[in-house]
């Protein structure tokens, strides 16, 4: 025995049920986030910028893992990856649906909140819905 650096079979197993263990709390970290905004449709509070850096990390896990020859490792960063890369499309659907949405409803809106319409923007409108009706 080495200091305890011996990589005997009953160390090496603890050690693998611990690195087990990291990677399933990585790889459902992202899940409850991406639930939640699947449950209320609304991701403005989750963080662009975060996500897109666990991103690039997790890539970067992937390829050194890869290179390195870490299945365990490709695997987790794969499945870690996949699943902020989930929150982060979420969020830009949400997103442009949120915008979309607010887009429609500021159309069909017949008042500004900031300007009162004008006499001749009251007089084009009309036009417009009398020509679509």
């Amino acid at each position: 025995m080495d200091d305890g650096v011996e990589k005997g079979c009953f160390m090496f197993e603890h050690i693998e049920i611990i690195g087990f263990f990291a990677t399933l709390l990585s790889c459902v970290a992202s899940v409850p986030q991406a639930v939640k905004i699947i449950k209320t449709k609304d991701a403005s509070a989750v963080s662009t910028e975060t996500y897109l850096i666990l991103i690039a990390s997790y890539m970067s896990w992937a390829t050194y893992a890869y290179y390195t020859g870490s299945i365990s490792l490709l695997v987790a960063s794969l499945l870690t990856l996949a699943t902020s890369s989930t929150v982060l499309a979420l969020k830009f659907l949400f997103w442009k649906r949120a915008h979309v949405k607010s887009a429609v409803l500021v159309f069909k809106t017949p008042h500004r909140a900031v300007q009162p319409i004008s006499a001749i923007e009251r007089v084009h409108v009309a036009q417009v819905s009398n020509q679509i009706q």
